[in-house]
């Protein structure tokens, strides 16, 4: 199944939708390790959501994210995957939008391409800088690695 919102109120409906599609898709209590590896109390497919631009969405308690937030932390468990981009500048305050900072506090893997550095520490120590089209810097906890973004021209 796909979904794609392109406003703020298809947002805010998706987000419901996907909140009570991964509450279901919560662990029972009394869960051995096996089973809670192997996820069998619920079905279904892995659940991709993507959001472009997060940055022209409202920030903070308006946010209309929030619904999908409480399950980042338990991503795997529900077979949840979030991508989101946003434009660098700014990064500083993107502490306040609550899924940014979610993806944040799970240490979810961060792709930073080309940043101004003088925006601030991005994760731990490490800064972002101008890079090349198409090289960015990964990160995951404290460390990062230089990687090479394929592109493809977009046909219309």
């Amino acid at each position: 199944m796909e979904r794609f919102a392109y406003n703020l109120d298809g947002v805010v409906a998706m987000m419901g939708e996907l909140a009570a599609a991964l509450a279901g898709r919560e662990p029972p209590p009394g869960l051995s390790a096996e089973e809670l590896l192997s996820r069998s109390w619920w079905s279904g497919p892995e659940i991709f959501l993507i959001v472009d631009d997060i940055q022209q969405l409202p920030p903070g308690f308006d946010s209309p994210l929030h619904k999908a937030v409480p399950f980042v932390n338990r991503a795997a468990d529900v077979g949840l995957h979030v991508i989101v981009t946003r434009t660098f500048g700014g990064w500083s305050s993107a502490g306040s939008d609550p899924m940014l900072r979610a993806l944040h506090q799970a240490n979810a893997p961060l792709l930073v391409m080309d940043a101004d550095p003088d925006e601030g520490f991005i994760r731990g120590k490490m800064k972002g800088g101008p890079l090349p089209r198409g090289r960015g810097l990964l990160m995951a906890e404290d460390t990062g690695v230089f990687v090479q973004v394929a592109a493809t021209e977009v046909r219309r």
